[in-house]
This record gives structure tokens, sequence and C-alpha cells, in this order.
């Protein structure tokens, strides 16, 4: 499954409150889904080059939310949307599409009906608001299980003393589904795994997609070198490490990420998406 949209509350995380830092907006890329043809690798288990990228797909859309997030509240303070004491405090980020990358800000009612005084802007070019009508059932929807998972796995991300920002993800078939991300405040110290994660079921109800607090841990990245990050998950990565490895990429770092299965390299090229950097995976 490719996702089609990505929503966020920029304002849940857990553990202590952190003043958003304000820094110069720039252009957001929101790259599409890669729809191409898997093609299994050879001599890895059966399904892992579907499974392998259903995580990435994830980890590529987790990572545009961190960009579009940090652009939209730079706005808000910088009162884009109005006087940012009064202007809406929930974070939107969503691409057309056509992948063109648009966030903005929203408030949402207590009963999670409507998101009301919805204001967004494109996140690439010359940045104008956007007036095109939205799914706004969607939204509140995600909004809703936001603050299911929040309530959820706050008591548990406290014994681990780490914060951690909600993304509802809404994949090409309407599945809405709530990703804990931790909040990581350097890359020189981070967190590996501890995938947590809901679904909105048919009736509404939330389901747990993922519960792998277990493997939370703590990460010193070298200065200089490869970057390899040894993941506790047996086949697939954790979505959380995924996540990590195209931020260091995009950063210049090489990266591998190693699993019981295979070993899977991040290397520059263009795949059909157009990401700049493509997976190569092997044995270990």
């Amino acid at each position: 499954m490719a996702m089609s949209m990505v929503a966020v509350l920029a304002a849940c995380g857990g553990g202590s409150a952190r003043t958003p830092v304000e820094e110069t907006v720039t252009a957001v890329r929101a790259l599409p889904p890669d729809t191409s043809t898997v093609v299994e690798p050879a001599g890895l288990p059966a399904g892992f080059g579907a499974a392998f990228r259903l995580a990435d797909t994830r980890a590529r859309q987790l990572l545009y939310y961190q960009q579009c997030s940090a652009a939209v509240l730079g706005m808000r303070a910088r009162g884009r949307f109005g006087a940012a004491s009064t202007a809406p405090r929930a974070v939107y980020c969503t691409r057309t599409s056509e992948g063109v990358p648009l966030g903005g800000v929203y408030d949402i009612d207590s009963s999670f009906t409507a998101p009301r005084r919805l204001q967004l802007i494109r996140l690439d070019g010359a940045q104008p608001r956007w007036t095109q009508p939205l799914d706004t059932t969607r939204i509140a929807r995600a909004a809703r299980l936001v603050s299911q998972a929040r309530a959820q796995f706050a008591p548990r991300y406290r014994v681990q003393r780490g914060t951690f920002t909600i993304a509802p993800v809404v994949l090409d078939d309407g599945t809405i589904e709530a990703w804990a991300l931790p909040q990581q405040t350097s890359l020189r110290d981070v967190v590996l795994g501890g995938d947590m994660a809901l679904v909105r079921a048919a009736d509404g109800t939330p389901a747990r997609l993922a519960d792998r607090l277990t493997t939370w841990r703590r990460f010193s990245v070298p200065a200089t070198g490869t970057v390899v990050l040894r993941s506790r998950e047996a086949q697939v990565a954790a979505v959380q490490e995924l996540v990590l490895a195209r931020t260091l990429a995009e950063r210049g770092r090489t990266v591998q990420v190693v699993t019981g299965a295979a070993v899977s390299a991040l290397v520059p090229g263009m795949d059909p998406s157009g990401s700049r950097y493509t997976w190569e995976h092997a044995k270990p």
C-alpha cells in the first residue's frame, strides 16, 4: 500500500513540552509513493521486498512530516496564519496526488467532528495560499486517532524518558494510522527501534498496529565513516530506523541498516518516485 497523505498534529507529544524553534522556511519536497513493480531481492526471505517497500514508504512520508511541521511552526511563529497568540494550533501536512506539498494549521472541536479555521500554504515555490477543497472528514478522523494514540503511548514513553510526536498517516485505500516518532534533538545521540502505531479499524475504533517499545534504545552516531544502524528486527527494520537512515543520508552520510535477514544500504541514485537515494539489499 502506498501512502497518499500524511496529516499531523505537531502539538501532541509526551514528556515535557518544548518551545518550537523558529527557523527560515525553505522549500519542502514531498515525494510521491514509489509505484514501480516490487522486485524481490535475490537470496532474501520471500516477501521481503514488498514489506520493505511499505516500511520505507511510511518512513519517507514521516520524514516529510518532520520537514513540513518545522516549516509550518516557523511560519506560524512569524504570523503567517495570523497573530501567533490566536492562530490555530494544530499543524496539518499533506501532499496532493500530483506531489504538491501543503502545510498549514487548523483547530478541531473536542468531539473531532470537523476541522475549523483550516489554512493551507504550498510549501514549494512562492508559497501561495491553497484554496482547493480537501477531505475534512479524513482530517477529523486522523485527529481523533492522534488523540487516542497520545493517550495510549504517553505513559509508556515516560518510562523511556523520551518525548515524541504523533504523525497520522493515511494510506491510498483510506486506512488511517498514527505513528509515534521520537523527537531527535541531535543527529549524534539518536533513538533506534521502538515503533508504536495505531490503526483506525473499520468501525472507527483504534487497534494496535505496532508495539515495539521494548526495542527502543539510544545510539551514538559516529562523527565520520559509514553509519551502521543495527536493528533488532528479524527481517525489515523499524520504520523509525528507516526515517533516521534517510535523514542521515540527506545530510551526506553513508548509511547501512542491518537486520537478521538483510544489509540494506542507501546509495545515491534516482528511484521511480524521484528520491535522490535508492536502497540496495544483500544478505548479512
